[in-house]
């Protein structure tokens, strides 16, 4: 996971929310309507582009072992220890 965060820094934040987003399960459409519409999809795009599509962050974190689809997408238990560190880093930074 952390080399999947690492590949374009500027979606870390975006792979962040998802993952904390999927803490609950919840269908694909929920992730849609989470992503849809925001700039990171066009990051680093040309102009005239398509964006990406909200998938793309599910299928990157499915295939880095972060989440996975049972019924609904869910976070994994190498994703939540993940997260996990990350927000406890966070909470001694401040």
């Amino acid at each position: 996971l952390i080399n999947l965060f690492e590949i374009v820094p500027e979606r870390y934040e975006t792979f962040i929310e998802v993952l904390s987003f999927l803490e609950t399960k919840r269908p694909f459409a929920e992730v849609d309507a989470l992503l849809r519409g925001r700039d990171i999809l066009s990051f680093g795009l040309e102009s005239g582009d398509r964006p990406m599509q909200p998938s793309v962050f599910v299928d990157k974190l499915e295939a880095a072992g972060g989440i996975f689809y049972d019924n609904g997408w869910q976070i994994t238990a190498e994703g939540k220890e993940l997260l996990d560190t990350i927000r406890e880093r966070k909470n001694e930074s401040e």
